[in-house]
């Protein structure tokens, strides 16, 4: 077991089956990787999602990003040394705060997965074209 366990932040409520969910995973996936209970430290700030549905309506989100920013702040102050936001939606705010502490983004994980599948499209184009000019140089043959 490590000295100091790691300490994940959750900013939930604003879907708190999404916050549980997460919380789940992160204990699952300990299980599954190490195969004990010394799980990782969570600290999770329960926000009003009224408040924050309110806000989003009104496209309030200099107001939605202050207050995630104010949330990480206490998960920070908690020993959190990066954080989770259990609410898709509310991803939109993350790039015009500045957190204090990493965030794990699904606005990076998108534009990861939206790279990858570029560069896997770019990988066929290519495994095309190369067969296209062994057809040509072999003919018959390659078939």
């Amino acid at each position: 077991m490590d000295a100091t366990p790691l300490v994940i932040g959750i900013v939930g409520g604003m879907s708190p089956e999404s916050t549980g969910t997460y919380y789940k995973r992160i204990v699952e996936r300990h299980r599954a990787e190490r195969g004990d209970h010394a799980y990782p430290r969570v600290v999770i700030a329960s926000v009003t999602f009224a408040t924050y549905l309110e806000w989003q309506h009104a496209g309030k989100w200099e107001r939605i990003g202050r207050a995630l920013e104010q949330e990480l702040q206490s998960l920070k102050s908690a020993g959190a040394e990066f954080a989770l936001i259990g609410a898709n939606t509310m991803h939109k705010a993350l790039p015009s705060i500045r957190p204090a502490l990493p965030v794990l983004s699904v606005l990076d994980a998108q534009r990861n997965l939206r790279d990858l599948r570029r560069e896997a499209l770019q990988a066929a184009l290519d495994l095309q074209i190369a067969i296209a000019d062994l057809e040509e140089i072999i003919g018959d043959d390659l078939r």
